[in-house]
């Protein structure tokens, strides 16, 4: 699907929200939303940033605001810090979803508001444990899917999209990669629903070309700025747990390719 987003001068960027947990304790889980307010005026300008968290019953779980000033022309960026006791983990079984709403206000205004979904959890990964969700260790039993749906092509229907993740999870899945590209919000939004791990996958190829015309030809100039792009978009999945840099990419047997990969 294709949107076409249209915001005031003083406006939360586009992918501007970005929640993460910093810790659970006791049931007691500190979050962290940072946003991002893009001022395209000639002036600058004061704005308060309010966020509020909503728990999966649509209850108010806690909320927050700041104060960010913007200079003309530029970005600013709030952090706003919350507290929610008897937080809902984000888990296999029990995959709960919250909703963040943060919205900008100048002199008593409210001049833009965004909203996202986020799962409260915790991941670590270390040589001793492995990976481990919520401070339990997990196993992936993975698989690989492609971008396209079968025969009804290289198209991301939401309900296409949903059924490829609900049929995997009921087949004993608990983990998919994206094969050889970032994958869709709608196969996102299913994964964070149904409670299934996310390998985000960037690109099939480097700077060397597999045919004439492929992304080889401005690998060099924007794969900074497209990977920076898939982890903004992706971000606030609590289904993405890690992310590749490539598959099936010859470069790293040559120097270069060694250096680029670290």
């Amino acid at each position: 699907s294709v949107e076409l987003l249209t915001a005031p001068p003083l406006h939360i960027a586009p992918w501007g929200i970005f929640a993460r947990t910093d810790r659970v304790d006791d049931g007691t889980a500190q979050v962290v939303v940072e946003i991002t307010v893009d001022n395209t005026a000639d002036r600058e300008a004061a704005v308060w940033i309010t966020t509020a968290l909503t728990d999966p019953k649509g209850q108010m779980a806690a909320s927050g605001k700041t104060l960010v000033t913007v200079p003309a022309g530029s970005s600013g960026e709030g952090t706003v810090p919350l507290t929610v006791p008897n937080a809902q983990l984000w888990e296999l079984d029990a995959p709960e979803l919250y909703q963040v709403r943060s919205d900008i206000s100048e002199d008593g205004i409210i001049l833009d508001t965004a909203e996202i979904s986020f799962g409260i959890r915790t991941i670590a990964i270390d040589p001793q444990q492995g990976f481990r969700l919520n401070g339990q260790q997990m196993k992936l039993h993975g698989g690989c899917i492609h971008h396209d749906n079968g025969i009804l092509g290289a198209c991301a229907y939401d309900k296409a999209e949903e059924r490829r993740v609900r049929i995997l999870k009921e087949s004993g899945f608990n983990a998919i990669r994206s094969a050889h590209n970032p994958t869709s919000k709608a196969l996102l939004d299913s994964c964070d629903r149904y409670g299934m791990y996310v390998m985000d996958e960037t690109f099939d190829m480097w700077y060397m070309h597999k045919n004439k015309y492929d992304y080889a030809s401005d690998f060099d100039d924007w794969y900074r700025e497209d990977i920076k792009l898939m982890v903004d978009k992706d971000f606030n999945h609590p289904s993405v747990i890690m992310y590749s840099i490539g598959n099936e990419v010859s470069e790293p047997y040559q120097e270069r390719g060694i250096q680029l990969t670290r």
